[in-house]
């Protein structure tokens, strides 16, 4: 008897419910809280910069088997970085799957940076949940290696409690797209130096905030005189982990604030803000996801706030010279554990907490 080969094309946005179902099995076996639907996934697809060419999936009948994407960054200094996401059933996880998948990334990321950004290294990167075992070997396999932590922090959001006032000059208001652009300016200066950043064009930057899952009602600026963006929360909801999970909860997806305002609690502010628009909606929880190594002290932030760890991921990275020799770059963090992340903790590849990831949701 022989083994069905899976039928590999490009994704479209007619497999949307097909692509949830995938998510929902693996979630099912490999519990790591995030619950996909058909919106983000919609939204996905939907990316001006992500063209079909940088997608694939793997068929048996009318079941998708498996996925994969990768973001390629616009922008280069002396590494070009694309984030990948893959995906694949529990129940067809095997030697063969794993090397069409390593394929497929090396094959696209490779013409992705001809095509742009040759004369320079190539990296690949991919998060991991500490509970997603089986890709962790197929990573490990292509020549990737852990160099970066985040985690998700949660907490409940039982009060409406008020948030400090802004510093002098500056005025708190709601989001709204008349704002976009001066946000999009803020979120480009305040992530300039943050890790694997790079700049997010304004194409990008208003699919992100025309997402379907974007909420502008719980989003918050503190905005100069001059009507500039000094600093900002941008949140979202998704509307599949309240269909499963009977929670309503809100995620604080974009927290940043620009050089000249730093240090006055302008974030703690926004997300005061933000937790008290939310308990007013009815909503019962807020996740907020952040870089371990973040020098910003968001950490402590959150903490001091009330949020708690409740899930770790690991940034894996495999980077490629012009000579294509692989180098491996490990982070500071010494308790590596083998896993592999289908998503980031974001769940896109536009949104971001106080850190430059991808994906996450848009």
């Amino acid at each position: 008897m022989t083994t069905p080969v899976p039928l590999w094309r490009p994704l479209t946005p007619d497999d949307v419910d097909a692509w949830a179902a995938l998510f929902a099995a693996a979630e099912q076996h490999e519990p790591t809280g995030e619950h996909i639907g058909r919106e983000e996934l919609l939204d996905d697809l939907h990316d001006p910069g992500l063209p079909p060419e940088a997608t694939t999936s793997a068929w048996l009948n009318d079941r998708m088997v498996a996925y994969a994407l990768l973001r390629v960054q616009d922008t280069a200094d002396t590494v070009h970085r694309a984030r990948l996401e893959a995906l694949v059933h529990p129940g067809q996880r095997n030697a063969r799957m794993s090397r069409q998948l390593l394929d497929w990334v090396e094959e696209t990321s490779a013409q992705a940076h001809a095509d742009t950004r040759g004369r320079v290294e190539r990296e690949v990167q991919i998060f991991v949940h500490d509970r997603q075992r089986w890709m962790a070997d197929v990573l490990a396999s292509g020549g990737f290696r852990p160099v970066r932590w985040f985690v998700d922090m949660a907490m409940d959001i039982t009060a409406s409690e008020p948030s400090a006032a802004p510093p002098g000059g500056l005025r708190v208001v709601p989001f709204g797209e008349e704002y976009a652009e001066a946000t999009r300016v803020a979120y480009n200066d305040a992530f300039r130096e943050h890790w694997g950043s790079a700049e997010v064009a304004p194409d990008a930057w208003l699919h992100k905030v025309r997402a379907t899952t974007f909420r502008p009602e719980l989003s918050f600026l503190a905005l100069t005189p001059e009507n500039e963006v000094a600093s900002f929360v941008l949140v979202s909801h998704y509307p599949a982990e309240h269909e499963t999970t009977g929670r309503k909860e809100l995620s604080i997806t974009n927290v940043g604030t620009r050089q000249a305002w730093r240090r006055q609690g302008m974030a703690g502010t926004l997300i005061g803000r933000a937790l008290a628009a939310g308990h007013e909606r009815g909503y019962q929880g807020a996740r907020i996801g952040v870089d371990t190594s973040n020098q910003s002290g968001a950490p402590r932030l959150y903490t001091g706030i009330g949020f708690t760890k409740v899930h770790r991921w690991t940034v894996y990275s495999r980077r490629v010279r012009r000579d294509r020799a692989p180098v491996v770059a490990f982070g500071s963090e010494s308790d590596h554990q083998g896993t592999v992340a289908t998503r980031s903790p974001w769940k896109g590849g536009a949104t971001r907490t106080t850190h430059p990831c991808p994906p996450g949701r848009t």
